[in-house]
């Protein structure tokens, strides 16, 4: 692909989502020429393209360098053990943007294993792919967590138990955000503050919620839900649908 071309294709990315250094532009350039350029397009549909969280933010390197030996000056493989993406310290640089649920996954018995060298324990790639950032489903996450705690292991019960968190915790995120839009339409000032401010607390333990996951505690996360169910069954009866603003 020329360089014009995939500057073309990288212009036509949402603004917020431009990058800031030349690292995509010449790998799209060079696809099929380059290691890893798979990546590339799975960087540029990410959440990490989407707040300009570009290639050299975890894999080093000179963003600005135009000659291929500048741009990959001091940048280490997957396989080195100091590179930041090497499995052992992945955690660590996703901390620097996810404190807490890479510091909560730091204490589990996964991490545990994986800074001992078990190859089979996952780490925040295993789950959230290498570039897509992505947030997967409750059933991939069970499927994911069956391949090490199958039918008849001491943990068989704990990739259905994940999945049932995971599930509760994804449904009453979209009910605290609808009831966050109806909330917003209240033509009663007062109770339009009470109900945002309710809400501001869900979404404290929602995220209390997505760190238990992390910590790989399935029975905080369904605690911290049944607060959260009350929370918001509480605000659901605060204001009947008529009172809403068009």
């Amino acid at each position: 692909m020329p360089i014009a071309l995939a500057i073309i294709l990288l212009a036509a990315m949402p603004a917020r989502a431009q990058p800031l250094t030349r690292c995509a532009v010449c790998h799209l350039a060079k696809l099929g020429q380059v290691a890893g350029d798979e990546h590339v397009a799975e960087w540029q549909s990410s959440a990490h393209a989407t707040h300009a969280v570009g290639c050299h933010d975890c894999h080093g390197g000179d963003p600005w360098g135009i000659e291929p030996a500048d741009a990959h000056r001091d940048m280490r493989g997957p396989s080195q053990l100091l590179s930041p993406v090497n499995r052992l310290n992945v955690a660590d640089t996703c901390a620097r943007c996810h404190p807490r649920n890479a510091n909560a996954y730091a204490t589990t018995l996964h991490a545990t294993l994986a800074e001992i060298g078990d190859r089979r324990a996952p780490v925040c790639t295993t789950c959230h792919g290498v570039m897509s950032a992505r947030i997967p489903s409750p059933e991939d996450l069970e499927a994911r967590c069956a391949s090490c705690h199958p039918p008849g292991s001491p943990r068989a019960a704990y990739p259905a138990r994940m999945r049932a968190a995971v599930e509760a915790l994804m449904t009453e995120q979209a009910r605290a955000a609808a009831l966050n839009d109806r909330a917003e339409r209240l033509d009663d000032y007062a109770a339009r503050v009470d109900a945002l401010a309710t809400l501001l607390a869900v979404r404290q333990t929602l995220s209390d919620a997505i760190t238990s996951v992390h910590r790989l505690d399935p029975s905080a996360t369904m605690e911290q839900m049944a607060t959260v169910r009350r929370q918001l069954d509480s605000i659901s009866q605060q204001f009947p649908p008529q009172v809403f603003r068009r």
